[in-house]
């Protein structure tokens, strides 16, 4: 555990070879650690730029803990950047089975299932379930506008114009059960853009340029989409 310990205080120091070097050398004793097995993990994906590597360590780490849920997250991003959907999809599986799971890890779990096309899954579950706010993250507002956008697509498709409408007037809410209100400044125009889009399908042109008026009100960069 010194060669851990060690290893742990060279890394906050930005000494990260010494830092993996001990706590390789730490793996002789501590081979079922899944916090070291971890460690070596963020230190192939952060410090080696190895991602493949890093999710050996991770997935080791895992079958060692599996109540690590920062492993859940880690696992994710990195199987994500590969494309690698299959993996995805059965990470997924493992999250829906424990049984007391942390709200970020909950909350990207919905993200995941939105991401892997169960998007009608994850609406249910974002209007039906109470979330409890992070501080100063509005990231989980984003999910909740990507799964309506989904399904406001398939309703475009499918020639069911008013139901998408409803969809991209919900995108403009923030449900009180999301604990999470509008922000000072808002970022919609992407919302408006398709709003008034269906709108013109149905030919309702004034309430067409409306919506487009709102998202070019917006102010951003140039260049932005």
């Amino acid at each position: 555990k010194a060669k851990y310990f060690l290893g742990n205080f060279l890394h906050a120091q930005e000494r990260y070879e010494a830092a993996i070097q001990l706590w390789t050398e730490a793996l002789d004793q501590l081979e079922n650690y899944d916090v070291l097995l971890r460690n070596l993990g963020l230190a192939a994906w952060q410090r080696r730029n190895n991602p493949t590597e890093a999710i050996k360590w991770f997935e080791k780490a895992l079958a060692v803990n599996t109540h690590n849920q920062d492993l859940y997250l880690h696992l994710d991003e990195l199987y994500k950047s590969l494309q690698l959907p299959d993996q995805r999809a059965r990470l997924l599986d493992r999250i829906n089975s424990l049984a007391d799971v942390r709200e970020d890890v909950r909350k990207h779990r919905i993200k995941m299932m939105v991401e892997l096309g169960h998007y009608q899954e994850a609406l249910e579950m974002m209007t039906s379930e109470r979330f409890i706010p992070l501080e100063m993250d509005q990231s989980f507002h984003e999910v909740y506008v990507q799964a309506l956008m989904l399904r406001a697509k398939e309703y475009i498709a499918a020639g069911r114009i008013e139901e998408a409408i409803q969809d991209y007037n919900m995108m403009l809410e923030y449900p009180e059960n999301h604990g999470v209100g509008a922000p000072t400044t808002r970022a919609q125009a992407h919302i408006y853009y398709h709003l008034g889009l269906a709108h013109e399908k149905l030919g309702q042109y004034k309430k067409a340029i409306t919506a487009w008026r709102e998202a070019a009100s917006e102010h951003h960069p140039h260049g932005k989409e």
